[in-house]
């Protein structure tokens, strides 16, 4: 298993969630009718998104059992390689030479890490600027 697989698999569950996206009074009104529900039988997840009371339990457990899935693989080095190269590319570490943000994307801190572990970024940091020379 690589990151990105394990990523568009996480997306295939949420993607398959019963929820919906509004961002105005008409689209709030369509996805009340795709989700069979009111105004009063639904919560705000944010950024537009709602969702059935009655599936917040359901909602909580797939976000934990996300979060534990990727908690999981990210102990195995080799995924772990995947996922810290992939994001130091997505946040544009030749730019900002700021681990940080990619440890943020994967839900991590200087502190949670492993010795190994730093010596991956620290791999991963020198593959990714072997891009930029030449």
């Amino acid at each position: 298993m690589n990151y990105q697989t394990l990523k568009a698999q996480h997306q295939t569950v949420v993607n398959d969630f019963p929820m919906e996206f509004a961002f105005s009074e008409k689209q709030l009104v369509e996805a009340l009718e795709k989700l069979e529900c009111t105004k009063d039988e639904v919560y705000s997840g944010g950024s537009g998104m709602i969702y059935r009371k009655t599936d917040s339990k359901k909602l909580a457990a797939m976000f934990d059992s996300l979060n534990d899935s990727m908690e999981t693989w990210l102990k195995d080095d080799k995924f772990f390689m995947s996922a810290i190269s992939y994001e130091i590319a997505n946040h544009e570490y030749g730019y900002t030479y700021e681990i940080q943000d990619s440890l943020d994307a994967l839900g991590l801190s200087v502190d949670d890490l492993t010795d190994k572990q730093k010596e991956l970024i620290q791999v991963a940091v020198r593959e990714y600027m072997s891009t930029f020379e030449g």
